[in-house]
């Protein structure tokens, strides 16, 4: 798989429904020379954040295709 440089800027937040609930929301960001993961749990009003290895960041289009596609 081919590592690509870090994106310059950050996408904005997709619109979500007013019938939806957001439990939790995940952000990898760029920070430093480093890759972080950044977990908010909108029920307890948590935030967890970890660094990522550029090998697991390299996985994560693979890891997305597992996850069932939903319709829009």
């Amino acid at each position: 798989m081919t590592t690509l440089p870090p994106p310059e800027t950050t996408p904005r937040d997709t619109p979500v429904p007013p019938d939806t609930v957001a439990m939790y929301s995940a952000e990898l960001i760029w920070q430093d020379g480093k890759y972080l993961l950044t977990i908010h749990d909108h029920l307890t009003e948590t935030t967890h954040t970890t660094r990522l290895p550029q090998k697991t960041v390299d996985r994560l289009p693979g890891y997305l295709t597992l996850l069932p596609q939903t319709p829009r």
